[in-house]
């Protein structure tokens, strides 16, 4: 290993300095990657907008398949993230290219298995979503291309996830801007054509983003393999992959099962605004597209905390991920507090921004005066169920998220809605969050307060290589 290697990595060790600059110095780039890949699904709406309306609403049934792969594939990143931070925090340098290795195998398997079983599940899947029968040759169209690039989809997340647990957030930050980049380039190219090149319509759109997906997986191989040196299949053994796999696994399983409860969630909370006219429906899926930058950086900041908190975890230094727990829940509850404000105020404005019908503006706006006094209470659970994952304790971030969505915002929601209409189902996500963040936070404090932390999840020892 080089000198000038060897004070980069130095620089991406999270075990030594300062909490708080790493915290900061970390999310940055993490934010423009995140922001990168929403605006990669706002370009490929609106260009398939043009296209038409059988196109648009052929897009949206792809919607829940596709977010069911992405779940999974940020699942599997999850585990692949806080099992390597550890590793790199206990300096072992064999059981990090182990553990690498196995994590880019699953992600080949994981993705294979995913294309074949979604090839032959097409015209059997979406009828049962309730796909029309003349929008099933347009689904077709899409997801056909989509499904034969699913392992590219799956191993650029591996990658990034990778190189987050090792303290580097710039390279994961580019690989989502190439990403975002190459699709932007493609997507009117591929969809409407230029000069006579006729375009591929919706086709067009899956054909752009299987190519993006390529470019993050050329880019993600090129700095594991070349720069980071961690992959190594020529004296890999099989039992060293059945252990790596198995804490891969311990940790990405339930972080998969929680990922899928709040899609699931957010399905029934739709099917109860629905009864207000769909009205009510659209301005609520406006108004979660404008949260989802809202919580840009509470999304980037729990993206950094597991890594930050897996690699001080790993070198036995409990006292700095107490710290990183309080600063990024001290940082939720001000920066939670001046989003609302601003939002509060400017709810009006940004709802004829993106809706020129009165009736859904005004739901727009009533979400975005009454859900954002919530968004601190919920930049707390991202940071604690970030601290779970980081610590090998998936499950409770998974519990976490059962009892906000199922126990405290659904049952809330649904009374809330014979009480007081769409205001009571919009306090009813209120209330989830905020009794959701302080049980999270509670729970947190109990497992880190303990001084046999290192006890109850001892890193596993290799003893095969």
């Amino acid at each position: 290993m080089t000198e000038s290697e060897d004070k980069q990595r130095a620089r991406r060790d999270l075990t030594s300095g300062s909490i708080r600059r790493h915290l900061l110095v970390l999310s940055i780039p993490m934010s423009i990657g995140i922001l990168a890949n929403a605006l990669f699904n706002l370009v490929d709406a609106y260009l398939v907008s043009k296209l038409g309306a059988d196109e648009l609403a052929a897009l949206s049934f792809t919607f829940p398949v596709t977010l069911v792969v992405f779940n999974c594939a940020i699942g599997l990143g999850i585990g692949a993230s806080s099992t390597i931070a550890r590793e790199a925090g206990a300096q072992d340098r064999q059981g990090l290219k182990d553990l690498t290795t196995t994590v880019m195998l699953l992600a080949v398997v994981l993705g294979v298995m995913m294309q074949i079983i979604g090839l032959s599940t097409i015209d059997l899947l979406f009828p049962l979503l309730g796909t029309p029968p003349h929008l099933l040759p347009l689904v077709r169209s899409f997801m056909v291309p989509w499904y034969w690039g699913v392992p590219f989809v799956l191993i650029p997340i591996m990658g990034v996830n990778v190189l987050r647990a090792l303290g580097d957030t710039v390279m994961p930050a580019l690989v989502m801007v190439l990403g975002a980049l190459v699709n932007l380039i493609l997507d009117p190219l591929l969809i409407f054509g230029f000069h006579d090149y006729l375009g591929y319509g919706l086709a067009g759109a899956a054909y752009a983003s299987v190519f993006s997906r390529v470019a993050g997986f050329l880019l993600c191989l090129f700095l594991i393999i070349r720069r980071e040196q961690l992959i190594g299949i020529a004296h890999l053994k099989v039992a060293t992959v059945r252990q790596a796999a198995k804490r891969i696994l311990a940790v990405s399983f339930p972080a998969i099962l929680t990922n899928m409860i709040v899609p699931v969630t957010g399905g029934i909370i739709v099917a109860l605004l629905s009864s207000f006219g769909p009205e009510a429906v659209a301005g609520f899926g406006v108004a979660s597209r404008i949260e989802t930058f809202a919580l840009l950086a509470f999304l980037a900041l729990s993206a950094t905390i597991g890594p930050v908190i897996g690699q001080n975890y790993g070198a036995k230094k409990h006292d700095r991920v107490r710290e990183t727990l309080e600063t990024s829940a001290r940082f939720c509850i001000l920066g939670g507090a001046i989003i609302a404000l601003i939002l509060v105020i400017t709810a009006s404005f940004i709802a004829k921004i993106f809706v020129e019908d009165s009736h859904i503006q005004s739901i727009v706006i009533q979400y975005l005066t009454l859900v954002p006094i919530s968004y601190g209470a919920l930049g707390v659970i991202y940071s604690c169920n970030a601290a779970f994952n980081g610590l090998g304790m998936a499950f409770r971030a998974t519990g976490v998220s059962l009892l906000r969505m199922v126990l405290l915002t659904l049952p809330a929601a649904a009374l809330g809605k014979l009480v007081l209409g769409i205001d009571g189902i919009l306090l009813g996500s209120c209330l989830g969050n905020f009794g959701a963040a302080y049980l999270a936070y509670r729970m947190s404090r109990k497992a880190l307060a303990h001084d046999s932390l290192s006890v109850w999840f001892e890193r596993p020892k290799y003893t095969v290589h």
